[in-house]
């Protein structure tokens, strides 16, 4: 899909072409060597060339709505869109469920929206308008699902720098209807019977930047009230759980929950797991999950090394080519610790999106694309007796580049080399009655474009992660077994699990608002690639196939 060799294209290099910093050095030469090594531009049109922008150097509006769009050389937007190139100052409020905005009524063009509209007033306020009332001096909106092709009709655009970890912007939306056992969800009837609500029941959600010697460092979120909020339903800390506090418990239980993960983790079979044997740099993820007297700690980590994001998209005429490429990701660990305690009502089963964004905004292209790291969920827990623990610990090394390739109706996914630095069966440990069996599988999205968690819409490539781990009863014959399974996936468009769309269109019809699709796409990978797809028993067999 690479061709070499000149391509005949315009630059637009950032000066007048954004209201940001200029293009940092070698930005003209990098889109030239993009536009002569990718062959999905639109041919005499020209490449508008983008770069990262941090924090700092955005306005308090920006950095707390998003980017306004910019009208600039090389971009077409499409006929009847309301677009709003100050629209990160009409912005009065963004609700705490990512869906609705209030803006400024006094703009005339926010006067005039009226349900159905396509309004483009910042990299996140974006979207077909699916109710409008005014109130005082504000219009306050509700927002569905566009295409990128919905707001551009012609545009070439490209991307290539380091990603800074430290420099994400993080967004969190703590009521958004599709998080796992949101208060919506808790509103639904659940099989014929009444809405379960939520009493008892803890979650807590947060993201770090995991530095080369394991530190944890903790990515400061916009909420509510500008400050780092937490994914929480008290305020009471999440607790550790001391292995010692629990007799019988197996050596590391207690390990995932501790504030910050040890270098090594002790198994069972008194081997040592080397977390970070390679580089324990990269993006971290911690879960906590209380309910029905059953605990979950979660440490995922995606481990990236020297980590370079590359990024080029095409449109003409709803006609769409992209690139999106996630280079030095070396390797995925994730681990967790999972108790029933003597008041256990029942299993765990928590399927949802993690109503957090991470985000890189990319400046100086008119259109306020942005990088989104996105993450959705799958926990489920099978714990058979009371007074039971289960620990695993899963850890695998990368080598190649997280890609997706799609040029005129082709594509090109190179595969993504794993391998296993552990035995899935050996890192299963506990200690139980009965049967203990714990499932958490997680789909982590990389999509360049606009709007915000489910109703982002872009290019985007994803990889599905999922580990099993399960245990016979202690004063049975010892029986383990761990899998673990990756997928990678690709397309252009937007994508809500059906869970999560079934949660969102419950919440709409709550506000009298007809419900939006699951799913949008201008173009999807028919099939998942298969990466990795290992079950490991001990002894061999003695869980069957």
């Amino acid at each position: 899909m690479r061709i070499a060799g000149a391509f005949a294209a315009t630059l637009c290099v950032l000066t007048g072409c954004g209201s940001h910093a200029p293009a940092p050095p070698g930005a003209a030469t990098q889109a030239a060597q993009a536009a002569a090594t990718w062959d999905g531009f639109v041919a005499g049109a020209p490449v508008v060339v983008g770069q990262a922008l941090k924090p700092g150097d955005l306005s308090p509006t920006e950095l707390k709505y998003g980017i306004a769009p910019k009208r600039a050389p090389g971009v077409v937007y499409q006929d009847g869109i309301v677009l709003l190139e100050n629209g990160d100052k009409l912005v009065r409020a963004a609700a705490n469920d990512g869906i609705g905005w209030a803006l400024d009524a006094s703009d005339a063009h926010v006067a005039a929206l009226k349900t159905g509209d396509i309004v483009f007033a910042t990299s996140r306020c974006v979207g077909r308008v699916l109710s409008v009332a005014r109130e005082d001096n504000e219009v306050k909106l509700l927002l569905g699902p566009v295409q990128i092709t919905d707001l551009v009709k012609q545009g070439n655009f490209s991307y290539e720098q380091p990603l800074d970890l430290h420099s994400l912007v993080v967004y969190s939306v703590p009521d958004y209807p599709g998080a796992p056992n949101s208060a919506t969800a808790n509103q639904m009837p659940q099989d014929g019977q009444a809405a379960i609500g939520d009493v008892g029941m803890w979650r807590h959600a947060d993201y770090y930047v995991v530095e080369p010697n394991g530190t944890w460092t903790p990515l400061p979120a916009i909420g509510r009230d500008g400050t780092a909020p937490r994914f929480i339903h008290t305020d009471v800390p999440v607790p550790g759980v001391p292995g010692a506090a629990f007799p019988g418990a197996p050596p590391g239980f207690g390990d995932i929950a501790a504030q910050a993960p040890p270098p090594t983790v002790d198994m069972v079979n008194g081997m040592q797991m080397y977390a970070c044997s390679f580089d324990c740099g990269g993006l971290g993820l911690k879960l906590y999950q209380k309910k029905n007297g059953v605990q979950v700690w979660i440490n995922a980590i995606f481990h990236l090394q020297n980590p370079t994001l590359v990024f080029h998209l095409s449109i003409n005429s709803g006609s769409v080519n992209a690139h999106v490429e996630l280079r030095g990701g070396v390797g995925f660990s994730l681990g967790f610790d999972a108790l029933a305690a003597q008041d256990m009502q029942a299993n765990l089963k928590e399927i949802g999106v993690v109503p957090v964004d991470l985000t890189i905004p990319l400046g100086g292209m008119g259109v306020p694309l942005t990088a989104m790291f996105q993450q959705s969920l799958n926990l489920s827990s099978g714990f058979s007796a009371k007074t039971s623990v289960l620990h695993a610990v899963g850890d695998f090394s990368a080598n190649g580049a997280i890609l997706m390739d799609y040029v005129n109706g082709r594509w090109n996914i190179p595969p993504l080399q794993m391998t296993l630095k552990n035995n899935l069966a050996a890192a299963v440990s506990g200690v139980s009655v009965g049967i203990n069996s714990l499932v958490f599988a997680i789909d982590q999205r990389l999509l360049v474009g606009v709007g915000a968690l489910g109703f982002a819409a872009g290019p985007y490539v994803n990889l599905i992660s999922s580990i099993t781990a399960l245990k016979q009863a202690s004063q049975a014959v010892d029986c383990r077994q761990g899998t673990f399974g990756m997928q990678l996936g690709g397309g252009i468009g937007y994508a809500i699990p059906k869970v999560v769309a079934k949660v969102i269109n419950f919440f709409l019809g709550l506000v009298h608002v007809d419900p939006v699709p699951a799913s949008g796409f201008i173009v999807r990978l028919k099939d998942m690639i298969p990466l990795v797809d290992l079950r490991q028993q001990i002894p061999e067999g003695c869980a069957g196939k």
